[in-house]
């Protein structure tokens, strides 16, 4: 077992453990579908910032981790489509030996918050 925390924050920062796209019973999100786990991740993504008192607009780097490049038109989308106004940072990987072989996208990231919020 690993030590995890899915978000550490230290005063204007934040990081995001890796979003695999599962349901809160485990599994898989959208199999086959890379756009719909893509959304899945980035819905994690925001939840726990949302939890930590961030929002998704303060991302400022995200890491993406996919099976193959061949589904980086529907991962992109769903990206954009999350970050058009934020724009971060962005670095796509590809990377063998996810968890389940239906997964084909994880990610994680990096926030700071672009002005102290009460």
């Amino acid at each position: 077992m690993l030590a995890y925390s899915r978000l550490i924050s230290m005063g204007d920062d934040a990081w995001i453990s890796g979003c695999a796209p599962v349901d809160t019973e485990g599994e898989i999100i959208g199999p086959g579908e890379p756009g719909v786990q893509a959304s899945a991740c980035i819905a994690r993504i925001r939840d726990a910032l949302e939890d930590g008192g961030f929002r998704l607009g303060d991302v400022v780097r995200l890491r993406i981790y996919v099976r193959s490049f061949e589904h980086i038109d529907e991962i992109a989308r769903a990206q954009f489509d999350a970050f058009e106004s934020v724009r971060p940072t962005c670095t796509v990987i590809a990377a063998a030996g996810f968890i389940a072989p239906e997964m084909l996208v994880y990610m994680d990231a990096d926030a700071r918050r672009a002005s102290p919020r009460p």
